[in-house]
């Protein structure tokens, strides 16, 4: 029997995984994938927001609409069409949430829980602490992206600890994706590194007046793009 809300939950799944594969492309220099992933973010909380909410967790409905706010935050910062982003959120999101009021006030909440564990409540902590560094142009990705990989480490443990291995896995993965994202944020500095570290070795002579100034140059941009 086709089970309506195990599809909702499953597509908000692969839309938030695809929002970590757009994360794990940007870099520096092209901010363009992040857009895509915030869209994605947004998408999949609200997805997330809906059946946290039909199930009564109502502790993991409040994070994510935190995630919510902080993604369309993160697409309003890096979009190139600010004011037709905008109109958009003006008209789209308040119709879902009139739907979701509508439906949740005939239809009512089941089994409301509201216990959190701590080891949750950190994790979860840690990951709206990231989506808001993500999401701000005034703090570097690299905080964001370690918040990540910090809270998908503990989020992982939790899912190995339940029995919920499709949780786990997905925790796993977004390990993996933040980690790429926090490389490529970084590429052009460990490129600088390894190249300062060569030129360094080499014997100062008359010779390699040029590479000697590459070498201020690259002082510069170690000091200048970490964090």
């Amino acid at each position: 029997m086709f089970n309506f809300f195990l599809f909702i939950e499953s597509v908000g799944s692969m839309v938030n995984i695809s929002g970590t594969i757009y994360m794990s492309q940007a870099t520096k220099e092209n901010q363009t994938p992040m857009y895509k992933a915030f869209l994605m973010f947004s998408l999949s909380n609200l997805f997330l927001l809906f059946i946290f909410l039909y199930n009564g967790i109502i502790p993991l409905a409040i994070l994510s609409l935190f995630f919510f706010m902080t993604s369309i935050q993160g697409v309003l910062n890096k979009t190139t069409e600010y004011e037709r982003d905008l109109k958009i959120t003006k008209i789209f999101y308040p119709i879902y949430f009139l739907f979701i009021f509508t439906f949740f006030y005939f239809h009512g909440i089941q089994n409301i829980n509201w216990n959190i564990e701590i080891i949750d409540l950190v994790a979860s902590s840690l990951a709206v602490i990231g989506s808001y560094f993500l999401s701000s142009n005034k703090i570097n990705n690299n905080y964001a992206f370690l918040s990540f990989i910090l809270a998908d480490v503990i989020l992982t443990y939790v899912g190995y600890s339940h029995g919920l291995m499709a949780f786990m896995l997905q925790s796993m993965f977004f390990i993996g994706t933040s980690s790429v994202a926090l490389y490529n944020n970084n590429k052009t500095t460990v490129k600088a590194y390894f190249r300062l570290k060569r030129i360094q070795e080499l014997k100062i002579n008359s010779n390699n007046y040029d590479e000697i100034k590459d070498n201020n140059k690259l002082k510069f941009v170690l000091t200048s793009n970490v964090f």
